[in-house]
């Protein structure tokens, strides 16, 4: 293996180590990371069934590899797939086609973070979010300024 190949090696298996504690996929980086746990990213919403009636559904896309996966509507349940080729999503939304078969869709982030009290569940959403860094404000995610 020559200098360069060896190098650029040793970086990547440097940053698999440094960096596996961080979340991944669909999930907002930011200082919140530093201190919040049981980080959960769900997307919800109503999805139709065959029959045609609605129901309420819910995925945890936390940990969702959005370049290999993508989310459909099977029955009026969300589920992952890995279907190829991938219909690419935007920004926290994942890939798939259930937004045809969907309505009312919601993506939250939830987390356990620390307050003055002890610890305390909080949610921000990235519905409408292109990107944003998140922080925790006594207990509370808001977005970094």
């Amino acid at each position: 293996m020559d200098e360069e190949t060896n190098y650029l090696k040793n970086c990547f298996y440097g940053a698999d180590e440094e960096y596996s504690n961080f979340p991944a996929g669909l999930v907002p980086l930011g200082s919140y990371l530093d201190n919040c746990t049981d980080i959960r990213v769900i997307l919800q919403g109503e999805c139709e069934t065959a029959g045609g009636s609605w129901k309420n559904t819910e995925l945890d896309l936390t940990e969702l590899d959005p370049l290999k996966t993508e989310v459909s509507n099977q029955d009026g349940q969300l589920v992952w797939e890995n279907d190829y080729p991938i219909v690419w999503g935007y920004s926290y939304f994942p890939g798939g086609n259930f937004r045809d078969t969907s309505r009312e869709l919601q993506v939250k982030i939830s987390a356990q973070c620390p307050n003055n009290t002890g610890q305390q569940t909080s949610t921000f959403e990235l519905t409408n979010m292109l990107n944003v860094l998140l922080k925790n404000d006594n207990g509370k995610l808001i977005a970094e300024t």
